[in-house]
C-alpha cells in the first residue's frame, strides 16, 4: 500500500476544536495541508479554531462542522458537509473515545475510494493494518507530551 501525500490530503480529525486535536490539526498546517475538515461538539469553538487555521498559512481551507460524531444521523450530515466543500477525505483523525458512528461513515466512504488513512488517538494501541485498501493506525495519548502525540500521528499518515 502506499503512503498518503499529506500536503495533497484532505483530513478531518474529530475533536480538532480543541487541546490534542487542534495541536494536531496545527501540525498538518505546517506540514502543508491545504484541506482541513474540523468535527466539533460546539459550534463557535469550531468556527474559531477553524478561522485560526485558515489565517495561520497561505492557502489554508479549514471548515468546522458541528454535531454529535457518535449519532448516525449527525455523522452522515457532518461527513455531508465537510466533504461538499473540501473533498472526501484521505486522512481521518479520530480524537473522541466515542465517535463510532462518523468514523463508520468516513470508513464507508474510504472503501468506496479504495483508499485512506485512519489514526485513532486514545489508550488503545494496536500494530497498524489494511482492510480494503484503508490503513488503520493508532496513537497512543495517554501519559504523553501532547507535541509528540501530533508528530506520532503526522507520522503514521505519511
Amino acid at each position: 500500500m502506499s503512503s498518503i501525500d499529506v500536503a495533497d490530503a484532505t483530513v478531518f480529525i474529530v475533536g480538532g476544536d480543541s487541546g490534542i486535536g487542534l495541536l494536531i490539526a496545527q501540525h498538518f498546517v505546517r506540514a502543508g495541508t491545504q484541506r482541513i475538515g474540523l468535527i466539533a461538539h460546539d459550534a463557535k469553538q469550531g468556527d474559531a479554531a477553524a478561522r485560526t487555521l485558515f489565517t495561520s498559512a497561505s492557502g489554508i481551507w479549514a471548515l468546522s462542522a458541528s454535531g454529535d460524531p457518535a449519532s448516525e444521523s449527525d455523522a452522515d450530515r457532518l461527513l455531508s458537509e465537510l466533504s461538499a466543500s473540501l473533498g472526501d477525505p484521505d486522512i481521518f483523525i479520530n480524537c473522541f473515545s466515542d465517535a463510532g458512528a462518523i468514523r463508520k461513515s468516513v470508513l464507508c466512504a474510504m472503501r468506496e475510494h479504495g483508499s485512506g488513512t485512519v489514526v485513532d488517538v486514545g489508550t488503545r494501541i494496536e500494530p497498524p493494518h489494511y482492510t480494503d485498501g484503508i490503513r488503520i493506525t493508532w496513537v497512543a495519548a495517554e501519559n504523553a507530551a501532547p507535541d509528540a502525540v501530533a508528530t506520532a500521528v503526522l507520522q503514521r499518515c505519511g
